[in-house]
């Protein structure tokens, strides 16, 4: 996809995801205006249980972290679930790192500077979190 990418401003969610009316503005409005990269908030609906209640309490503290780096000037991580880059971002961090998997994200920001948070609502993209400890326990082993 990003091979065959024209435009030189990138916006991503995962298959998963279902962004809502003014996501795309509200994502790439930053990167727009100049920042490399913006992410945001990508929050799993709590409730249901024992196993849906953690995995949005453990979402939220994840997003508190990313966006307290970010504020701080020193981004490590993004949500890729909802985020935007400019033509080049994803491709400078990955060169670094061709033999990893997963974690593109995550990778392109920690080498980057000047990579936004982007608190506003409109900007979160929820996401069904893992429906069972398993797919939950092999997600977070990913991450890791």
């Amino acid at each position: 996809g990003l091979a065959s990418a024209q435009h030189p401003l990138r916006a991503f969610t995962d298959a998963d995801c279902q962004p809502g009316p003014g996501w795309l503005a509200a994502i790439a409005g930053p990167v727009a205006a100049g920042a490399p990269a913006c992410f945001s908030y990508a929050p799993y609906p709590p409730g249901g249980g024992l196993l849906p209640s953690l995995v949005a309490y453990d979402t939220f503290a994840i997003a508190a972290q990313n966006f307290g780096f970010a504020g701080w000037g020193r981004p490590y991580m993004a949500t890729g679930r909802s985020w935007a880059c400019r033509a080049g971002f994803l491709e400078t961090g990955l060169a670094l790192h061709a033999a990893t998997p997963s974690g593109d994200d995550d990778i392109a920001v920690n080498h980057a500077m000047g990579v936004v948070a982007q608190p506003s609502p409109a900007a979160q993209v929820p996401s069904p979190p893992a429906p069972t400890w398993r797919a939950y326990i092999r997600q977070k082993a990913r991450h890791t």
